[in-house]
């Protein structure tokens, strides 16, 4: 057995005349203060057609947070009560005519305003609340009550303790200054009101209008943690707040936006919307679907945050409408499909930049003839991720081409975390969690990468990060087949860097007959050249774990240089020039010393040696 949650069943309607709360309406749990909308009005089943007098009501609620429902879903003994919009989040209370109510309405935000910064429409006389003892003040001036003289000390300001119904003044120095200048409104840019339970906008005509012409200047409100009911609501709050260029309306629940608009209600809902820059519904339990709907009266919104919302869990449609919208944020979202993830925002003209932190995507796949890459995304965040190779940042440069600033991070069950110091893992197609080698990788894949994780990408990082990417790749290769170009595929930008920086990509791996083992076998073979006579050829052994000063100094034996005379000798990394012919390319002493051989050099890499006369 079902029960609707709009129309009252059999013992409903006279339930629900005696009840003083409202089906679908928003309130707080009395006692726990937990914000929930009220979804049945009755007696629990089984309903009789006839209810006996006296019959129990039982409220049907859903909370905001599913950890504060009873469990079920707006059941009873296995019968469908009412229903909810997340598992679990459903409870029912008891109602008791005339005994404490078990549930309480929010605020209006005129309330809240007055509450905070005093009325709205000043009082000539005296600020409410604030007593100057000067001279006897009534203590209250509630009728039916003889006034009696202040008890606070004379000469002195003091405030009115609230629960004392007047009857205690408590000393405050100043206070009526301080109330002065935080009455201001007309001075006021932000104001939040996060977890005040804000229901309506509230008041009376003339407060309205006076709150319209004190308010013009504000420009961000926080609504956050709101009982408010539906979007015509909001829209009342807004129009009486003509310079509001930012709306926060984070974690609370709205009833679904008309998906047919009449002219009027159209035109009414725009002209109130806007003004809007930036909107805020993050954990606000909204689908894909709403979103769209919403993008046709949020015409010049240009920053969108969705994040948290568990209901994004697939983005099925192109999101329609938003034509301004340059920022996206739809992080910690239960998203797993990247092709349609990207999709579902390749209609957004104005998108630049996209967030996508703490979803559930895995894999990026290879972009597809029906795939649409976005040309205009220039700032990605991807923090918490769980993806986890390198032919996935590839493939991620196929879809964003023109991405210049990244923020990534693994998630921790993808790679293990790593300190800056420590030693670089081997050559693989995972990406690793270290911190200098996956930023190296990143810089070397995405060619227009100007920010990595908030930090300057410099030319000369960009250099040293993909000679470092040739020979991190020529490793991993060359331990897997005996040509370096097979494989080669699976590194997207391999072959184009050997190309741009002379590194030839079909070198034969050198074998040996010998049986090498321990450090010898992890050694690689450089070929050195002079300056002088770039065809005279003699090799050198050595640990690309090695340092460039090492190696300096083994070239200097090897040429039979002074040992006192070998810093004086540059060593260049080699590039084919006109006809063949070599010629120098990077001073890797120039980068520092301190790097290792392994960062510039591979297995059968050459290098020209210069000595500084000077």
């Amino acid at each position: 057995m079902i029960l609707s949650n709009n129309e009252a069943g059999p013992s409903q309607q006279s339930s629900a005349n005696s009840c003083p709360y409202k089906l679908n309406h928003r309130y707080l749990h009395a006692k726990s203060r937990h914000p929930l909308t009220l979804r049945y009005i009755g007696p629990l089943p089984p309903v009789s057609t006839t209810p006996p007098p006296g019959c129990q009501i039982w409220l049907g609620v859903e909370y905001d947070d599913p950890a504060h429902g009873k469990g079920h879903s707006g059941t009873y003994k296995d019968i469908q009560v009412f229903t909810t919009r997340e598992e679990a989040s459903g409870a029912f209370v008891r109602f008791a005519a005339g005994g404490n109510p078990p549930l309480a309405e929010g605020m209006t935000l005129v309330e809240s305003i007055e509450e905070r910064y005093g009325r709205i429409i000043p009082d000539t006389s005296s600020e409410a609340g604030v007593i100057s003892s000067s001279k006897p003040t009534p203590a209250s001036t509630d009728e039916g009550r003889k006034e009696e003289p202040s008890t606070a000390p004379r000469g002195k300001e003091g405030v009115i303790l609230g629960s004392s119904s007047g009857a205690i003044v408590v000393e405050a120095p100043n206070i009526g200054g301080v109330k002065d200048r935080c009455g201001k409104l007309e001075k006021l840019r932000n104001m939040g009101f996060e977890d005040e339970a804000i229901r309506c906008l509230g008041g009376d005509e003339e407060v309205r209008q006076v709150l319209r012409k004190r308010l013009k200047g504000l420009k961000w409100l926080n609504l956050s943690r709101n009982l408010i009911q539906g979007w015509e609501a909001v829209a009342e709050i807004v129009d009486h707040l003509e310079g509001l260029e930012i709306l926060t309306l984070n974690h609370s629940r709205y009833e679904s936006f008309p998906a047919d608009l009449s002219k009027e209600a159209r035109e009414r809902y725009c002209r109130a919307f806007i003004r809007f820059k930036e909107l805020h519904l993050s954990d606000c339990l909204i689908s894909w679907d709403q979103i769209c709907r919403l993008g046709s009266v949020f015409q010049h919104v240009e920053v969108l945050y969705l994040e948290a919302n568990r209901t994004l869990n697939n983005l099925p449609s192109i999101l329609e409408g938003w034509h301004s919208l340059k920022e996206l944020k739809l992080g910690g979202c239960p998203l797993s499909d990247w092709a349609q993830t990207t999709q579902a925002s390749s209609a957004l003209p104005s998108l630049q930049f996209l967030d996508l932190s703490y979803t559930d995507i895995t894999t990026i796949p290879e972009l597809s003839s029906s795939d649409k890459p976005l040309q205009n995304i220039q700032s990605l965040t991807m923090l918490d991720s769980r993806v986890s190779t390198w032919t996935d940042i590839d493939n991620l440069s196929t879809y964003m081409p023109n991405v210049s600033s990244l923020r990534f991070s693994s998630h921790p069950t993808v790679s293990a975390p790593y300190e800056d110091d420590d030693p670089l893992p081997a050559p693989s197609l995972a990406i690793s969690g270290h911190p200098k080698l996956d930023r190296s990788i990143f810089i070397a894949t995405l060619p227009n990468l100007v920010s990595f994780n908030s930090t300057p990408v410099s030319s000369t990082e960009r250099r040293d990060s993909e000679l470092f990417y040739i020979s991190y790749v020529y490793k991993y290769i060359s331990e897997r087949g005996s040509l370096v170009g097979e494989g080669a595929g699976s590194w997207g930008r391999y072959e184009e860097l050997c190309k741009l920086h002379g590194r030839e990509t079909n070198k034969v791996r050198e074998k040996t007959t010998k049986d090498r083992s321990g450090l010898r076998a992890k050694m690689i073979t450089i070929h050195i050249y002079t300056a002088q006579e770039s065809n005279a050829e003699t090799t050198l052994t050595i640990l690309p774990s090695s340092t460039i000063i090492l190696l300096q100094r083994k070239v200097a034996r090897l040429l039979g240089i002074k040992a006192s005379d070998s810093p004086s000798l540059n060593l260049w990394t080699v590039r084919n020039g006109k006809e063949g012919e070599r010629e120098k390319a990077v001073d890797v002493l120039g980068e520092g010393g301190d790097r290792e051989v392994g960062w510039w050099f591979n297995d059968g890499d050459g290098v020209i040696v210069e000595q500084d006369n000077s």
